[in-house]
């Protein structure tokens, strides 16, 4: 009988090793040949997946999206998580305090780089971010409502500006080996200073 190939495993397999090839040694590291050296295969077999290097390129980004949204659900509590607890979760991830985390922002910091005139790679690098910023001021205008804080407050450009601080912080911690538990104060203190309380 002919082999049976999994065609999601395998392309899963040689964007996690593009993933891998750019955080740790950036982009100029990718190649054909390189990749089917990380991913343990052959050349052929990379080629066959993956027409250019651009369409590999391109699945590392879409690998490290997958990962950071799995890292976000597996991180959630449960499904019934409170908006404050989810966001909670959502930025201290964002902070790069796991090793995984630290990776991916440097993989899309990478991207972000030498890709900005790709409009199918801008649109991934920055898929999520609109979604979390309504989250952040969700929770805002209902801590206005209960009266935590002012009721004056734009909630949406302190939405933005934490969010912003958020993953400027992240990338403190992934680029520049800020310490983690630094940026978490950081965040915290910033966090009080609006008189935001998110709960874990």
């Amino acid at each position: 009988m002919p082999k049976i190939v999994n065609v999601p495993a395998q392309k899963s397999r040689i964007a996690a090793a593009v993933w891998r090839l750019v955080a740790h040694r950036g982009l100029d590291a990718v190649s054909m040949r390189a990749v089917a050296t990380e991913a343990g295969i052959s050349m052929g077999q990379v080629q066959h997946y993956f027409a250019s290097k651009h369409d590999l390129l391109y699945a590392g980004i879409e690998h490290s999206y997958a990962l950071i949204e799995r890292m976000i659900e597996e991180s959630s509590p449960s499904e019934s998580t409170s908006p404050s607890a989810l966001l909670y979760t959502i930025f201290t991830l964002l902070l790069g305090e796991k090793a995984e985390m630290r990776d991916a922002i440097r993989v899309n910091l990478a991207f972000a780089a030498r890709n900005e005139k790709e409009a199918r790679i801008q649109e991934l690098l920055t898929s999520g971010d609109a979604e979390i910023i309504d989250l952040t001021q969700s929770v805002m205008r209902q801590a206005q409502q209960a009266g935590d804080i002012p009721t004056d407050l734009d909630s949406e450009s302190e939405a933005r500006a934490l969010f912003a601080c958020v993953q400027g912080l992240g990338i403190q911690v992934s680029v520049y080996q800020y310490d983690a538990a630094e940026a978490r104060r950081t965040l915290l203190h910033y966090l009080h200073r609006l008189g935001l309380t998110l709960s874990p």
